[in-house]
């Protein structure tokens, strides 16, 4: 018989598993009678086994709950340009709220509440691509053959002076949305897909839209084989 040095109680030691003491709780209250030895109660849960463990948690292992100011704003979900609030964060420096956002390219950041309500609408990725913009035309991109390809494409499309609208624009052929607002997409399409100066734009549909999913680069021989193929398809 063993003898709980806490509250003096008598116990079998035959598969005992508290030690000098008969219960749990036992532990708990001598132990935290003397803050001090709070270190020590830990390492006797260790040794004692999982079924301490669970029973007894460290101070720093107990959940705290996040307290907030009666006007604290919860902007949790919601949308700003590309930028979708995920969760509260905590505070920075200047006790601004911090809040973990995904912007739609995917990139995750935190952004504080004030930046969000003073008009933030992406990660960084929209001035990071209206610098290459700016970065193209500054260095002369705009005289380049590719960006009179992009021009031109538009131009056969929407102008109705154009000499060959009637064959593109006339015939309901547009270009998607992505590259008519923007030549820095269609410039990273064509480098990722083959552009070469001796090369052409072709639609692999004659009939389709100017867009990602209908354009390769070609030869002149094989541009004028494809329509070739379509005329007689169609006829």
């Amino acid at each position: 018989m063993g003898k709980c040095i806490f509250c003096g109680r008598r116990f079998d030691d035959d598969g005992h598993l508290f030690g000098e003491f008969c219960s749990t709780a036992c532990i708990d209250r001598y132990f935290d009678m003397n803050p001090m030895m709070r270190q020590m109660r830990r390492d006797i849960m260790l040794q004692i086994g999982g079924i301490c463990q669970e029973v007894f948690k460290s101070d720093e292992e107990e959940p705290v709950k996040q307290r907030h100011a009666p006007n604290f704003k919860d902007l949790t979900g919601k949308r700003y340009g590309k930028l979708t609030v995920l969760k509260y964060v905590g505070k920075d420096k200047n006790r601004h709220s911090l809040w973990l956002c995904k912007c739609d390219c995917g990139v995750e950041k935190t952004i504080s509440s004030t930046a969000l309500q003073a008009g933030q609408k992406s990660c960084g990725c929209e001035g990071a691509r209206t610098t290459l913009s700016q970065r193209m035309t500054k260095h002369g991109m705009y005289k380049s053959r590719i960006y009179d390809i992009w021009h031109c494409m538009k131009d056969r499309c929407y102008r109705e002076g154009n000499s060959k609208y009637y064959l593109y624009g006339g015939r309901g052929i547009r270009v998607c949305d992505e590259w008519k607002n923007d030549f820095v997409p269609f410039y990273e399409w064509a480098m990722s897909n083959g552009y070469k100066d001796d090369l052409t734009l072709d639609r692999i549909d004659s009939d389709g839209n100017y867009e990602p999913s209908n354009c390769r680069w070609a030869t002149v021989t094989e541009q004028n084989r494809n329509r070739r193929c379509c005329t007689h398809s169609a006829a």
